[in-house]
């Protein structure tokens, strides 16, 4: 096990987030699905992420419904649980050993909005991730659409991003499953 591997095991025991992929969140059942080896334990990231800014002052954005799917599967979800800046909120809630698709939600202030101008309603940045079922699900060509609803209906905020490819690393090593991540995205 080399010493970054060791490295992101003692963060993710810690319960902090590893940069590389790892995440405080413990998979299901070994990286990647069903019947994971015991060495091969380490959740891969987020498989796709996107940053937004909404023009709805941050207590409107407890009102939204999230709406994002991969392809045709969507997952949905309230962000009533927002508090405010460095808060987050994921979905859908599962029991544990339950194997979904999830989706989390966090806010941030970006400071540079403010001094910057831009004409921004809100300095509030949403990030937005996607963990897959399974990473071997993930194909090239992807489509992933993020929709923020009110409480009308009304979409907005709806995006489209197409995946052109994943990379793929091996986290857990060469007899785990390996993890994709979106390298290459086109579409707004």
């Amino acid at each position: 096990m080399t010493i970054l591997k060791k490295t992101c095991l003692v963060l993710g025991i810690l319960g902090f987030v590893c940069t590389i992929g790892c995440s405080a969140t413990p998979p299901t059942s070994g990286a990647g699905g069903a019947g994971g080896a015991a060495a091969c334990f380490l959740p891969c990231g987020p498989a796709f992420s996107l940053g937004t800014f909404l023009s709805v002052p941050i207590e409107s954005m407890r009102t939204l419904h999230a709406k994002v799917c991969r392809n045709e599967s969507c997952v949905e979800g309230s962000l009533a649980t927002i508090g405010g800046p460095l808060s987050s909120t994921s979905f859908p809630q599962v029991s544990p050993g339950t194997e979904s698709a999830r989706v989390s939600v966090t806010v941030t202030f970006d400071p540079l909005a403010v001094l910057g101008g831009g004409g921004l309603l809100n300095p509030y940045r949403l990030s937005i991730q996607y963990w897959p079922e399974q990473s071997a699900d993930l194909q090239d060509g992807d489509e992933y659409s993020v929709m923020f609803l009110d409480s009308s209906g009304h979409a907005v905020f709806s995006e489209t991003r197409t995946v052109v490819r994943y990379s793929e690393y091996p986290l857990n090593g060469p007899n785990c499953p390996v993890c994709r991540q979106s390298a290459s995205v086109t579409g707004s």
